[in-house]
């Protein structure tokens, strides 16, 4: 049985927070948000978001309605994947490839837009409205210990309890598990609901400030990273379960 969000996203929820969001965008990230195309398509039943660019380049963001009507989804939940799909044009690096040459693209990878959304987007978005949703996870109050981390971190779980259902994953997200592999090589698609949360609370938790930019050239600049010698920093780097971290 899927368990019901307590509070749903009817057409009118869905269109305020997409004028929402595109205002954000706009006003923060002015230069990106001039020709910025938010694509609303709430009649698509499909639980699905995805970042693409129109025929004159211009960035877009299409949301189908099938996501905000998904049971456990909620108005943060939403402002997560969206701020995931803002990740892949803003997210820097690792960018995805294609080709046998592997030629980067203007796509940051998966895991990468993940971490962008909690460690910079919802930082800022959410900064002016630090109140935590109606109802928390007590978990969370394991790893968070004032309410704007509670509220990303709750949309974090909301998020990956979501694709957990889509994917038919068995095992419920969780922030006091987490996906211990190691990948060979840098994911670009999606990892497993776990580590897509253990990645999103990697970002959260990572202090270094939302202000500084990540970059396309260096995955290390803006973010946690695993050769910093402060502890802080170095365990909230992007998980090894889709990240493989290169030393300079």
């Amino acid at each position: 049985m899927i368990e019901k969000s307590v509070e749903s996203i009817d057409q009118v929820d869905f269109e305020i927070t997409l004028t929402r969001f595109k205002e954000f965008v706009q006003t923060n990230f002015p230069e990106f948000g001039r020709n910025f195309v938010l694509e609303n398509k709430w009649e698509e039943d499909r639980v699905r978001a995805y970042a693409t660019k129109d025929i004159e380049d211009n960035p877009v963001i299409v949301v189908y309605g099938g996501m905000a009507r998904h049971p456990q989804m909620n108005t943060d939940g939403l402002y997560a994947i969206l701020c995931h799909e803002l990740g892949h044009f803003l997210g820097g690096s690792p960018q995805k490839t294609r080709g046998p040459q592997r030629l980067k693209t203007w796509s940051a990878t998966e895991g990468q837009a993940d971490y962008f959304a909690t460690s910079k987007c919802l930082k800022i978005l959410f900064k002016d409205e630090i109140a935590p949703p109606g109802i928390v996870d007590s978990e969370l109050n394991q790893v968070c210990s004032n309410a704007l981390c509670k509220r990303i971190g709750q949309a974090s779980l909301v998020v990956a309890k979501v694709f957990a259902q889509v994917q038919w994953v068995s095992e419920v997200p969780s922030v006091l598990k987490h996906d211990s592999s190691v990948v060979g090589k840098t994911m670009e698609k999606h990892p497993s609901p776990q580590c897509r949360l253990d990645t999103m609370i990697a970002g959260l938790k990572c202090p270094v400030s939302e202000s500084i930019p990540f970059s396309s050239v260096d995955p290390e600049q803006g973010a946690c990273h695993r050769f910093q010698t402060d502890s802080t920093l170095k365990a909230n780097a992007r998980p090894t379960c889709w990240y493989l971290p290169i030393k300079k």
